[in-house]
């Protein structure tokens, strides 16, 4: 498995790993929003995220940073798939 979709667990801020290697800071599954708060805020987007599988997106979902948006996501990190009601969870 070459890609991971993922959606954002929580309040949590994973890193977009890719872009932070450019040197640009953004967070999976979310968007900043300049308009909540003073400073603005990472707000969560509405459909899940496509990422690479690397090391450090299975981990997150194992430690629940981030949560498997199919089947096959959840089997590759080895956690739990809760598909929403009325979707199989055949991926």
């Amino acid at each position: 498995m070459n890609k991971l979709l993922v959606k954002p667990a929580g309040s949590a801020l994973v890193p977009d790993f890719d872009a932070l290697d450019g040197g640009v800071l953004r967070f999976v599954g979310r968007t900043h929003d300049p308009s909540v708060k003073p400073n603005g805020a990472w707000v969560p987007v509405d459909t899940p995220v496509e990422v690479p599988a690397r090391a450090e997106y299975i981990q997150e979902l194992k430690r629940g940073g981030l949560l498997p948006a199919n089947a096959e996501t959840a089997k590759c990190a080895g956690v739990a798939y809760d598909a929403p009601k009325g979707v199989k969870a055949n991926g």
